[in-house]
């Protein structure tokens, strides 16, 4: 499979959630809220994986609920984890989340989180 059929399968399985924009590339400025955008990060030829960094970022700073948001997103079951939709595929695995802090991210105007998901070539 493809770099590109892989991106787009993960793309597949998080348009199903609810409210989602899924952007398959990384953006530099957020759209709509809530969203994430799929980076390729890393591709181990010997392993035949592919590993993504999915960039999820919630309404603003400023809103009292956004971090509540985001524990959605980042839960492991329920209708907007991001963890249930892309572990469903069996060539998917996500191996880590972390909340995005404002200094991490200065570029970054949304309070979110950073996924890593590792695909398996599966020929």
């Amino acid at each position: 499979m493809s770099i590109a059929a892989a991106r787009a399968d993960i793309a597949a399985a998080l348009d199903t959630i609810p409210g989602l924009a899924v952007a398959s590339y990384p953006i530099t400025e957020v759209q709509d809220s809530p969203s994430v955008a799929i980076e390729l990060e890393q591709v181990n030829y010997t392993d035949l994986t592919y590993r993504f960094r999915l960039k999820l970022e919630i309404a603003s700073w400023d809103e009292p609920t956004a971090y509540g948001e985001i524990d959605l997103y980042l839960e492991l079951t329920g209708t907007k984890s991001i963890y249930a939709v892309v572990s469903a595929d069996p060539a998917c695995i996500a191996i880590e989340a972390a909340v995005v802090k404002l200094p991490k991210r200065p570029s970054q105007r949304h309070p979110g989180a950073d996924m890593i998901v590792v695909y398996t070539d599966v020929p």
